[in-house]
């Protein structure tokens, strides 16, 4: 394997990348439908709960001198438990990648390319990912910190210009349904802070490890804000209902941006320009560590041959959906698993690393 190194700015402006990924276009109908106008409260807990899990993974690995969950598995779970770890994580990034491929083709062709066949799109998005995965993580590391922070200033800047039709009593009562309806909101909302589970594989590639917590916390707390920022802002300019109703409500909220003088139409475009650079990013990195583990579990010293060998499984994988109906329970169940490799797997490992710290003081 390739083993470059990144900054803990890179690491943190990549894994926001993640997070801003597909899921910034639909996340508010799935949200306002479990927890109406009270949303924003949901997002709020969860970016705290993954900013906590985080932070389990990290500490994690600085007890274990900073190496990959593949090589200080082992050590708590044993060798072919950490290898049934290391099979699921995989097929859940390839499954992950091939879906926000499929998601990321069938927007591209609905809002910018109606004349383009879904294939071509997908191989387009393919071929300029798996390119950048080849070359390892520190160009990975390099394109994000180079992009990324100008797409969200843009993306921001035309949200803006939505605040003129907003109307913020819309929000209001808080919490007039109670609680419960926010907390059943929380795993769908989770959904959408994935990603933050690549530090389990990415720690060993830091310069300087010792700020990686401060400044990840920076990165997730942007994250929340942002995604808080675009829930209040679609209840507030389109209504609860439509929302709800809504497949792409952050399109929809573009759509209706009326610029003066009408020099620019078709503002969602501009929204689609600026997002697929996200869905780009979410390709690359998870496409990087499923290439990442498949090499160690085969003790392969690079990564890769295998990125190119999982090019052809994930065009597969994402072509087979018949639907929108089949992409969306396939990205649902995937996204659940994640949930537990993110969320679940650093409280069972830290549980494990207890236990046995706790035997050998005894």
């Amino acid at each position: 394997m390739i083993k470059d190194k990144i900054t803990t700015a890179q690491l943190a402006v990549t894994i926001v990348s993640v997070m801003v990924g597909v899921g910034i276009l639909s996340y508010p109908g799935p949200v306002a439908e479990e927890a109406g106008v009270d949303g924003w409260i949901g997002i709020i807990i969860s970016g705290i709960i993954s900013l906590f899990s985080s932070f389990l993974i990290i500490s994690l690995g600085k007890k274990f001198q900073y190496q990959s969950l593949v090589d200080y598995g082992p050590k708590l779970v044993g060798r072919y438990i950490n290898i049934i770890i290391m099979v699921c994580f995989i097929l859940y990034f390839l499954t992950f990648v091939s879906m926000v491929v499929r998601i990321s083709a069938d927007a591209t062709k609905m809002f910018l390319l109606d004349q383009t066949p879904v294939e071509v799109i997908l191989l387009g998005i393919l071929i300029m990912s798996t390119y950048l995965v080849v070359h390892g993580i520190n160009p990975i590391a390099r394109f994000n910190e180079s992009l990324q922070p100008g797409i969200i200033f843009i993306l921001i800047v035309v949200l803006l210009l939505t605040l003129k039709d907003a109307d913020f009593g819309r929000n209001l009562p808080v919490l007039g349904d109670g609680v419960v309806p926010v907390m059943k909101s929380i795993p769908k909302i989770l959904f959408s802070f994935l990603g933050f589970e690549l530090l389990f594989f990415l720690l060993p590639f830091l310069m300087d490890k010792g700020k990686v917590k401060r400044i990840l916390s920076v990165g997730i707390i942007v994250v929340t804000l942002f995604y808080t920022f675009i829930m209040v802002l679609s209840i507030s300019v389109l209504g609860h209902k439509e929302v709800v109703i809504l497949e792409y409500p952050t399109i929809a909220l573009v759509k209706n941006i009326e610029v003066p003088g009408t020099f620019i139409e078709r503002l969602e475009s501009i929204m689609m320009f600026v997002w697929i650079p996200f869905s780009v990013t979410t390709v690359v990195i998870f496409l990087y560590g499923a290439s990442l583990l498949t090499s160690g579990l085969l003790k392969l010293e690079e990564h890769r041959t295998v990125s190119l060998l999982l090019f052809p499984i994930v065009f597969l994988m994402a072509v087979l959906p018949e639907n929108v109906l089949q992409v969306s329970y396939i990205a649902e169940k995937t996204s659940y698993a994640g949930i537990g490799l993110s969320f679940g797997l650093p409280l069972i490992l830290w549980s494990i690393y207890g236990l046995k710290k706790g035997m050998k003081l005894l």
